[in-house]
């Protein structure tokens, strides 16, 4: 008994000093481990006899479909990742270090492990929709989850495309074939194609100050670090940059300002408001951290100003418009009334005066502002899906809170191929049995390819209108 006292005691000393060389972090139910993200100055892990290179700090696996889709997705504590698909040779890539910063404040912010202990597996499988395992694994803590499309918890659904994204669907180019067993991932450097080495003057990538403005279905996730870099995450993509020293010291002065220690707390609505935009945010200084937290409608004015300024700086706007580190064909644009251009191709160039202008194909962008016309509520969803029956990906989105799947094709003839075997009744493609939940709805126009799955005729009728009748379902 005394002998495991001492090895207890001699365990949380060790964790004690690994948490002032940061490589692991508290949290509310203990200690966890976090990636190395540009770590500068060893490895502490090495300390716990932990091989950062092998130790699996996050794993996702996807599966279902149709076709019985089986993808899994490991994340190491150095950042790299084990992709292995069926059919296809396993790869690894590596993740950046504001994308490892990204899925593991995404991942506390939704405080994963409390809540997978509290989430049920799925009773019944939904069919055509994807079914995901999550599995965390920190020093004392472990969790797992298990859910499906369709029946996610509130708490998981922000995660999941950023998850999907990032680990599931990464730039083809990151990819790099799994080394042979001789010459096991042993670092991170022979890996990274983006990342360079930190110089010994840099300041280490510390984040000082995260910022979240989140409403259902939409959340900018925005982390700055120590050094003036910072990152953006929304909608599935990653993306980054750097501060310019008068930013930085402009963006510290409103925090410090604001005096976030002094005001933490929550700042909400008497009355609860389900669709009002929220805003959190955590600033660390030297005397420690503070959180603050409030929605729209309900901050006070000093917090009004520092939601505002923090709005204009770190923006959807600059999301939409960065290269991402992963494809994402999410859409992250407001639709206006006015826009036909297709979100999947550039523009075409302007004709010249003695020539009439080509019509524009028919997009989802059109799609949206037809339907908005016509008096519905669109929104458009995080994320993108697939069909193991299509050849591109698609997305979701909401009408009058229904989902309608959109898949744009480069034009009609490469839609007519894809669906050319798929039966009138839409029971079945290429002579592969299609199950449904309920009705299903196909319209086509151009190179839009368009899904609902629906029992309302409301529905049914309101797209019919827009895109013409289905040419398959019931």
């Amino acid at each position: 008994m005394r002998a495991t006292k001492v090895a207890l005691l001699s365990m949380m000393l060790l964790i004690l000093g690994l948490l002032l060389a940061g490589c692991v972090t508290t949290t509310a139910d203990g200690v966890q481990l976090q990636p190395l993200a540009g770590g500068n100055g060893g490895d502490p892990a090495a300390a716990l006899g932990i091989d950062s290179a092998a130790y699996v700090i996050l794993d996702l696996e996807r599966s279902g479909g149709i076709a019985g889709l089986a993808e899994r997705a490991q994340l190491f504590l150095d950042g790299h990742v084990l992709l292995e698909r069926r059919d296809q040779e396993p790869a690894v890539f590596q993740l950046s270090a504001a994308e490892q910063a990204q899925l593991s404040a995404a991942l506390d912010a939704a405080d994963f492990y409390r809540n997978a202990a509290q989430t049920a597996p799925p009773t019944k499988a939904i069919p055509d929709a994807f079914q995901y395992r999550i599995r965390r694994r920190g020093v004392l803590l472990q969790g797992e989850v298990l859910t499906q499309d369709g029946s996610a918890p509130a708490w998981l659904q922000p995660l999941l495309p950023l998850l999907t994204n990032l680990l599931l669907t990464p730039d083809p180019t990151r990819l790099q074939p799994l080394p042979p067993p001789a010459s096991a991932v042993t670092a991170t450097v022979a890996l990274s194609q983006t990342a360079a080495a930190p110089s010994a003057t840099e300041a280490p990538s510390i984040v000082v100050l995260e910022y979240v403005r989140s409403q259902p279905g939409a959340e900018l996730r925005a982390l700055v670090n120590l050094d003036r870099s910072y990152s953006l995450a929304g909608a599935g993509r990653v993306v980054e940059g750097e501060l310019t020293r008068e930013e930085m010291a402009t963006l510290t002065r409103l925090v410090e300002r604001a005096d976030l220690r002094g005001h933490a707390g929550d700042y909400t609505p008497a009355e609860p408001c389900a669709d009002c935009v929220t805003y959190t945010v955590t600033y660390r200084n030297l005397l420690g951290g503070a959180t603050v937290r409030g929605q729209a409608g309900a901050l006070p004015e000093w917090f009004q100003t520092l939601a505002s300024a923090l709005e204009e700086t770190f923006s959807d706007a600059e999301l939409a418009a960065a290269p991402a580190l992963t494809p994402s064909p999410a859409l992250t644009a407001t639709v206006a009334a006015t826009d036909t251009t297709s979100l999947a191709t550039p523009a075409p160039p302007a004709a010249t005066p003695t020539a009439p202008a080509p019509a524009a194909a028919f997009s989802v962008a059109t799609l949206l502002s037809e339907l908005a016309d016509a008096g519905a509520q669109v929104q458009v969803t995080p994320g993108r899906i697939t069909k193991p029956y299509l050849s591109v990906p698609g997305v979701v989105v909401r009408v009058d809170g229904q989902p309608v799947q959109l898949f744009e094709y480069a034009d009609a003839a490469a839609l007519g191929a894809d669906v050319a075997t798929l039966a009138p009744n839409a029971g079945s493609i290429a002579g592969i049995p299609l199950t449904w939940a309920a009705a299903p709805h196909f319209w086509r126009q151009d190179g839009l390819l368009a899904l609902a799955v629906s029992n309302d005729q409301a529905l049914v009728e309101l797209l019919s209108r827009v895109l013409g009748p289905q040419f398959a379902g019931r």
